[in-house]
């Protein structure tokens, strides 16, 4: 994969990066969050690519501007056992685009107004990403988790 922006890019452009993701060889993702994963891939695809996660033991930290986490999936041992969340006010990082970190890939994107990819394919600067994302996830606190809200597919 070389460096690419998508200006046209796809819902499947999303979900392919998301697969990739998912069989990380680190094992370990960092995404920085604006929007639940089934409300741009739909809801079956998101749990499809959950079990990817969980088969392939892909350990998952987010940061997120939203000081609660709703229920967002059934398959409980994934939000068990591999995500982690870290939450962030707006006053200190406003985060504009998702940004999914992994391997030696960091790829961009946001829905609003249309869908845009920027995907980096480079292993310094992915390695600095991770440092930044670590550094930034070690001095933030832990939102809360509302489990138990009612799920809506």
């Amino acid at each position: 994969m070389k460096n690419k922006i998508l200006e046209k890019a796809t819902v499947k452009d999303l979900y392919e990066i998301s697969l990739l993701s998912a069989r990380s060889r680190e094992k370990q993702i960092y995404i920085y969050e604006i929007s639940n994963l089934s409300d741009i891939i739909g809801f079956e695809k998101a749990e499809i690519l959950r079990g990817e996660f969980l088969k392939n033991k892909i350990k998952v930290k987010q940061i997120t501007n939203n000081p609660v986490i709703p229920k967002f999936t059934y398959n409980n041992d994934f939000s068990e056992k591999l995500m982690d969340f870290r939450y962030v006010s707006k006053n200190i990082f406003e985060i504009r685009d998702e940004i999914l970190i992994f391997d030696d890939v960091v790829a961009i994107y946001n829905t609003e107004p249309k869908i845009k990819l920027l995907i980096i394919k480079n292993e310094d600067f992915a390695k600095n990403q991770k440092q930044l994302f670590i550094n930034l996830w070690k001095s933030l606190i832990f939102p809360k988790i509302d489990f138990k809200s009612t799920l809506k597919k």
